[in-house]
């Protein structure tokens, strides 16, 4: 089960931590060129900023979170529940509409 989430959601987060970087790139001016942000810099750089905590409703936050935390986890070896996959499919789906 582990090896397929890492084979079909790594990707994915990978490509919604893009799509999010590129966005902070446009609010955060003084980001470091170059410097690919992961998961857990964007959780940090939201904590940094709180004006981008509440945008669009707050939905972008939550995503973050829920990309930080379904990426350490599966690199932990520690498959999601369906129930986590299914919630973070809505969050891209929110986000997404709203952007």
């Amino acid at each position: 089960v582990w090896l397929a989430q890492i084979r079909c959601l790594m990707p994915l987060i990978d490509e919604e931590r893009a799509r999010i970087e590129d966005w902070m790139r446009t609010e955060i001016r003084d980001l470091p060129a170059g410097q690919v942000l992961e998961p857990g810099d964007l959780y940090g750089l939201m904590q940094d900023y709180p004006r981008l905590k509440m945008w669009r409703g707050g939905h972008r936050k939550r995503l973050i979170y829920w990309l930080r935390d379904a990426r350490n986890r599966l690199a932990h070896m520690t498959p999601l529940p369906p129930e986590d996959i299914a919630r973070g499919r809505d969050l891209i789906w929110q986000d997404r509409e709203h952007s």
